[in-house]
């Protein structure tokens, strides 16, 4: 695997000191620091020009959005999902962690929290070639409202342990969270060298 897909490189997980970790503390290794949003966005657009990697892992299913975890690190991760039309993932926040993602077939309609309570959703296309930031906290859904597939590759820092589910806010009332949904540590497979 080329490791200019894997920027930043990271020290591995015997490493068991968070000082070893560009901006650790020097801690006991519990968690990781988390990458900022564009370091995220390098990442999935570096992994999507490496189509070879990702083309044959990639699924679509009838019941739900096919999730396959690529890649996995102490400090990140990367997902690849493949959305049938109809499919969506509902109005959720990552736990914790900054997002990025990036539309590599098809295309989806992204619905963002303002962060105001009672705020409208913001809603855009994104088509192929299309990416977006989500900063921690950051509550949105991705839909496939399209006639066709549509596949994206998503990085994650921290690495997801849970995603919280809001109700959709509708003017002057404020969504409410209505379940948490905990991430299980499906095993990568692209092995990170």
């Amino acid at each position: 695997m080329p490791t200019d897909l894997l920027v930043p490189i990271f020290p591995s997980v015997s490493d068991r000191t968070s000082s070893a970790v560009p901006g650790g503390t020097g801690r006991p290794f519990d968690r990781a620091p988390r990458l900022p949003v564009d370091a995220l966005a390098d990442i999935v657009g570096g992994l999507a020009r490496a189509e070879s990697l990702w083309r044959p892992h990639v699924r679509h299913d009838d019941e739900q959005r096919a999730r396959v975890r690529l890649l996995s690190t102490p400090i990140y991760e990367v997902w690849l999902l493949g959305w049938l039309p109809g499919q969506a993932a509902g109005l959720h926040d990552h736990g914790g962690a900054n997002g990025a993602l990036i539309v590599v077939d098809g295309d989806l309609e992204e619905a963002r929290s303002t962060g105001r309570p009672g705020g409208a959703l913001i809603r855009r296309r994104l088509t192929a070639g299309d990416g977006a930031t989500i900063d921690a906290g950051v509550a949105h859904d991705l839909a496939n409202r399209s006639a066709g597939p549509a596949t994206t590759l998503h990085a994650y820092s921290q690495p997801l342990r849970s995603m919280g589910f809001y109700e959709e806010p509708t003017p002057g009332v404020h969504g409410h969270r209505i379940r948490t949904h905990w991430v299980d540590p499906a095993p990568a497979v692209l092995a990170a060298e």
